[in-house]
């Protein structure tokens, strides 16, 4: 009990959160988590009971900032250790830890004010297990995200397999995408087939004005990066608004023909 106190102490001193931005109107719209060295899992598969203590006390810290509600969710990404387990399918799931339940009814959240999101290699392991995990969450309520998406793979995969209510791109497909006209055409090809399926896309590690008129430009649901805001532990006006307008920027840029988009090469 002293060692979780001291951990949670860490966590809430130490963790900063980084805004996933809606490239249609520059509001955050979900904050993803970034845990610091002394927070984060060490490296050892975690006990799936301890991974969900972490991450209701992730939520805990956020909800006491005022982050999280219907409108922006806390993504939580799950190690894959959780799913080495094997087992009976319950073993990292939220329904197989009541408590997890119990710490977002104390702080006004709900369920669906959390998304879970799976690790591409989590998507490698037994197929049972994940998508009895999946069917799992949502029957409790919770949101499912997966990530790693690209044009084959595990994760367009589970596309269909999974019903994510989120997918995020391939940080891979994302990088330069403004000065290569291959990416860019891929990434429109998936966006094409994700609105079918409808799920909402997430474009991550987003660093240069260039990537972000592209994403933009795409009409990829959510966008979250250093180009935007690196983390912050508790944001101000000033800082939201600073992200608003670098997307209210990029469409600018769009309208006017000045857009950085596949191919263009400009920074």
């Amino acid at each position: 009990m002293e060692v979780q106190k001291r951990m949670m102490a860490v966590r809430e001193e130490t963790t900063r959160f980084q805004p996933l931005v809606c490239t249609r109107t520059g509001f955050v719209s979900g904050w993803d988590p970034l845990l610091s060295a002394e927070a984060a899992p060490t490296g050892v598969p975690p006990d799936p009971a301890e991974e969900a203590w972490a991450a209701g006390q992730t939520v805990v810290v956020a909800a006491r900032r005022g982050l999280v509600g219907p409108q922006t969710p806390l993504f939580l990404r799950l190690a894959t250790g959780a799913f080495q387990a094997g087992g009976d399918g319950e073993a990292g799931g939220p329904e197989g830890d009541a408590g997890l339940r119990r710490l977002l009814a104390s702080v006004g959240l709900r369920p669906a004010d959390v998304v879970f999101e799976l690790p591409e290699s989590a998507l490698q392991q037994n197929d049972g297990l994940v998508r009895e995990l999946a069917e799992g969450w949502r029957y409790c309520g919770y949101r499912l995200s997966i990530a790693g998406l690209s044009i084959a793979g595990p994760a367009f995969d589970a596309l269909s397999r999974l019903q994510p209510a989120f997918a995020r791109f391939d940080p891979v497909l994302i990088a330069d995408i403004d000065r290569q006209s291959v990416k860019f055409n891929l990434v429109e090809a998936l966006l094409r087939h994700t609105r079918r399926l409808g799920v909402r896309t997430i474009a991550g590690d987003v660093t240069r004005r260039g990537e972000l008129d592209a994403v933009v430009a795409l009409g990829i649901d959510l966008i979250q990066g250093p180009r935007l805001c690196g983390g912050v532990s508790r944001p101000s006006r000033s800082d939201m608004l600073a992200v608003a307008r670098a997307v209210l920027d990029a469409h600018m840029r769009q309208a006017d023909g000045r857009s950085s988009c596949a191919g263009c090469g400009a920074d």
